[in-house]
């Protein structure tokens, strides 16, 4: 998982790799995401909206 902070500086990386001519996907792959969490980050922002588990454990 990468964090919020890295997650900016991420994004500037692969478009400026797209910039010279790299596709995303491979951009992507170099970094370790995929296509689809690059598009989510620039739609959606970049915090993590993962919900915990509201489940507790009763022992």
């Amino acid at each position: 998982m990468i964090l919020e902070a890295h997650k900016a500086e991420v994004i500037m990386l692969i478009e400026e790799a797209h910039e010279n001519g790299a596709r995303y996907s491979k951009a992507c792959e170099v970094v370790g995401i995929s296509h689809r969490t690059l598009q989510r980050w620039k739609q959606c922002g970049l915090k993590d909206r993962r919900k915990g588990s509201k489940k507790t454990v009763v022992r």
